[in-house]
């Protein structure tokens, strides 16, 4: 994802109660086996409202979104 779509998402994306948005956070930081590089935008999400409204934004701007299952899988 380039940067302006970073920006544009999270822009958006502050507007959305529930979302805490980090980018470059270190997924080894979320895994069982502390690995991992550094996501371009990790959002934490608090509420299934907020999980609507995020996989919602990001099919209207065409950006990619993968779920972790508590870092475990």
């Amino acid at each position: 994802m380039a940067s302006d779509a970073v920006a544009t998402l999270l822009a958006r994306l502050a507007a959305v109660p529930g979302l805490a948005a980090r980018p470059g956070e270190p997924l080894s930081r979320h895994s069982t086996f502390r690995i991992g590089g550094p996501a371009e935008l990790y959002l934490e999400v608090g509420s299934e409202a907020a999980l609507a409204r995020l996989v919602g934004l990001a099919a209207e701007l065409a950006v990619p979104v993968h779920l972790l299952g508590l870092g475990s899988n």
